[in-house]
């Protein structure tokens, strides 16, 4: 199975330090202004007022980022992959965790939003595609070793299907002893700062 369509997701340590989510509308400008990111971004919408939503998405051509409220309701920056990769499933887990890792950091670093800080010990994967990839435990073991790749160098990794809910998207948690944005990097083969 080609994995397409991934979804990463990066929870806050400190929820309280999001807020509602609204602030980052002026970020997520501010990274289209400046050309931050590696896809071409289109728009800005808040979508603050939807309950356990997407909160604050930053729109682009290839992929979404938003400050999401969705997965388990807690916040976290959710990387949306639209466009598709080139290479192995290793190498896309790889690249899109490696997207949402450098969002991470910009956020942490932002002026306005450095009391932020990201969890790296548990990461939630989805694929946005429940026509290529059934939430099923078949699934999961079929892709199970292609995780293991991408992520086996951290320290204590372990894969669980995240839902037996075969309604549900199919999404992998991915529980590590990461202790910083930087173990991330290393495994997606993002320069950490």
């Amino acid at each position: 199975m080609n994995l397409e369509h991934l979804n990463v997701k990066i929870f806050v340590k400190n929820p309280e330090s999001i807020g509602d989510g609204t602030e980052f509308v002026q970020m997520f400008h501010e990274w289209i202004q400046g050309n931050v990111c590696q896809e071409l971004m289109i728009d800005v919408a808040d979508y603050s007022h939807v309950p356990a939503g997407p909160g604050v998405m930053l729109i682009g051509h290839e992929a979404n980022y938003s400050i999401d409220f969705g997965e388990e309701e807690k916040p976290g920056l959710l990387y949306n992959r639209k466009g598709k990769l080139a290479g192995d499933n290793v190498s896309r887990i790889q690249h899109v965790l490696g997207q949402a890792v450098l969002a991470c950091k910009r956020i942490q670093e932002h002026k306005s939003h450095s009391k932020v800080v990201f969890d790296p010990s548990t990461v939630i994967f989805t694929v946005n595609d429940r026509m290529l990839a059934p939430n099923s435990q078949a699934t999961f073991d079929s892709v199970k070793k292609d995780f293991e790749s991408a992520m086996g160098s951290l320290q204590g990794i372990e894969l669980s299907l995240l839902s037996k809910e075969p309604r549900e998207r199919f999404a992998v948690k991915a529980t590590s002893k990461a202790g910083t944005l930087a173990d991330l990097s290393s495994v997606a083969g993002v320069a950490a700062r």
